[in-house]
């Protein structure tokens, strides 16, 4: 995936959809599947992204996903940090700046 690609795309903050808040860890495929579909979004293309099991649904827990362009065959890695117990969490793509980004 050329890096311009990837430039553009902003940290995002997400709600895990069916994440509960006693939950303690939270769905590597719910995550997998919203940081394929923002990058589908912000840069387009299709995305592969694989995330370890087991996260913690705990403030300041983070994981590094791996992403896959399908058309480019590229590898980049996208670190996610969780915000709080509630499933809510950020992710960036590393090595690139990441914009200031207001809460929806």
């Amino acid at each position: 995936m050329p890096v311009g690609r990837v430039a553009v795309v902003a940290a995002c903050s997400c709600l895990l959809v069916g994440a509960c808040a006693s939950s303690a860890t939270l769905r590597s495929t719910d995550i997998e599947q919203q940081i394929a579909d923002a990058l589908s979004t912000q840069v387009g293309g299709r995305f592969s992204v694989t995330c370890p099991t087991g996260i913690v649904a705990e403030a300041g827990a983070s994981l590094t996903c791996s992403v896959l362009d399908d058309t480019g065959g590229t590898s980049v890695s996208v670190t996610v940090v969780t915000d709080d117990d509630q499933g809510h969490y950020t992710w960036r793509v590393d090595g690139v700046p990441s914009p200031t980004v207001s809460p929806s």
